[in-house]
């Protein structure tokens, strides 16, 4: 299956001052979801149990992009 240019379909600058939360963010298709919305003005943090996992994707899409995406290391299974 061929991935989908988002560029295609939304406008460029979509999401200014939008900021985007994911869990598990750093990898498989929620990944794709946090370079697409990146890509389209939002700042992103991507959410994991262990920030070591993240740090180097957070990176990568930061690059890519030339958005902001931070890293957090949260355990979101349970309520605090």
């Amino acid at each position: 299956m061929e991935a989908v240019d988002t560029n295609e379909i939304f406008k460029h600058n979509i999401f200014p001052r939008k900021v985007f939360l994911c869990s598990g963010g750093g990898s498989g298709i929620f990944r794709g979801m946090t370079e697409a919305m990146v890509r389209h003005g939002a700042k992103a943090v991507i959410i994991s149990r262990s920030k070591d996992k993240l740090e180097k994707p957070a990176k990568e899409i930061s690059e890519m992009t030339g958005g902001h995406v931070f890293a957090v290391a949260a355990d979101v299974r349970n309520p605090a």
